[in-house]
């Protein structure tokens, strides 16, 4: 449901994210919502009720999707994250804060501050172009940095991007660059699906191998 209503998404990050501040960011952002409905989101959030976690960039380009007005409501798959890519201008070289925390042996991006500074301009009534040009910046930076950090520990230069959120061209051509740059040696797909088509694909190709129906 929050896949097919991004602004659902959105209301679920302001609450996980700033609690005390929930309601009055709700009615600034969404003030149509329906109350009870941002309720239950709360409920559902407070008791792990149908609420999985997500690591999904997708999912937070839903967010700044929703906050910035572009798309509120889904009619097919990826299509706020699609319209922010549209929408955004290509040349903007702004971007916004982020931090990136270790758990454990992971390293986890917060985008607490990024999300802060795209209430802020749209309170300030910045130009939505201008916004997700800064948001896709911003995205393309923090993969950046946490690629630089794992290579400290690993030594691995080389990057594959794959996953539904690398079927944006915008972001895959900033982010391509700023790997490049920095020494990366960086691998697209070409001939496979970058989305769901592809795992089906992978997922066929290890069944195959079980079977021993594929050597």
């Amino acid at each position: 449901l929050a896949i097919q209503r991004p602004y659902r998404m959105a209301l679920g990050y302001l609450y996980w994210l700033f609690p005390d501040r929930f309601e009055a960011l709700r009615q600034e952002f969404f003030g149509k919502t329906d109350p009870e409905e941002a309720r239950l989101i709360r409920l559902q959030i407070d008791k792990n009720l149908n609420s999985p976690l997500t690591s999904s960039c997708g999912r937070l380009f839903d967010v700044a999707s929703a906050l910035l007005g572009v798309r509120l409501v889904s009619e097919y798959e990826g299509q706020a994250a699609c319209e922010l890519e549209m929408v955004a201008d290509e040349k903007t070289e702004e971007s916004y804060p982020f931090e990136i925390k270790e758990d454990e042996d992971r390293l986890v991006i917060d985008p607490t501050l990024t999300i802060s500074a795209i209430m802020d301009e749209v309170r300030k009534g910045k130009k939505k172009d201008l916004i997700a040009g800064a948001f896709h910046n911003t995205v393309a930076e923090f993969i950046t940095e946490t690629c630089l950090r794992l290579r400290r520990d690993s030594r691995i230069d080389r990057v594959v991007l794959s996953g539904g959120v690398f079927q944006n061209v915008l972001l895959v051509s900033k982010l391509k660059r700023k790997l490049e740059r920095e020494g990366f040696q960086v691998f697209t797909h070409r001939l496979v699906p970058t989305n769901d088509g592809g795992i089906s694909l992978g997922q066929a190709v290890i069944a195959n191998a079980k079977l021993g129906i594929v050597r």
